[in-house]
C-alpha cells in the first residue's frame, strides 16, 4: 500500500512541476496508520513517462467529451423530429392528444 501512495503522489508532483525535482510527500503506514515523510526526486523521470501519461490523460478526456457530445446530439435530434411532426399536424389542421387524433373545426 506504501508503494501505491508513492506512485500517486509522484505522478502527482510531476504534473505540477519543481523546478529543482524535489519534492516532500506525506504519507500513511496502513498497518500502522503511522504518518511517515518521503523526500522523492523526480528530476529523472524521462519525457516518454510524462507523455505516455498526457496522451493517457488526453485520450480520457476525448473519450468522455465525445460521449456527452453523442448524447446531447441524441436528444438534439428527438428535440428535432417532435417539432417536425407538431408543424405538420398543425400545418394539416390535426393535432395529436393522448393517442387520438382530432380534427380541428375551421372557423369561417
Amino acid at each position: 500500500m506504501l508503494v501505491r501512495h508513492l506512485i500517486v503522489l509522484t505522478i502527482g508532483s510531476i504534473c505540477f512541476g519543481n523546478p529543482d525535482g524535489t519534492y516532500i510527500a506525506p504519507l500513511i503506514d496502513d498497518p500502522q496508520r503511522a504518518p511517515l515523510v518521503a523526500l522523492l526526486n523526480t528530476s529523472n523521470i524521462s519525457q516518454n513517462i510524462l507523455k505516455s501519461f498526457g496522451k493517457q490523460l488526453n485520450e480520457k478526456v476525448d473519450e468522455l467529451i465525445k460521449q456527452k457530445f453523442g448524447d446531447i446530439q441524441h436528444r438534439i435530434q428527438g428535440l428535432e423530429e417532435k417539432s417536425q411532426i407538431l408543424e405538420t399536424d398543425l400545418s394539416t389542421g390535426t393535432q395529436n392528444r393522448k393517442g387520438k387524433v382530432v380534427k380541428l373545426l375551421e372557423l369561417g
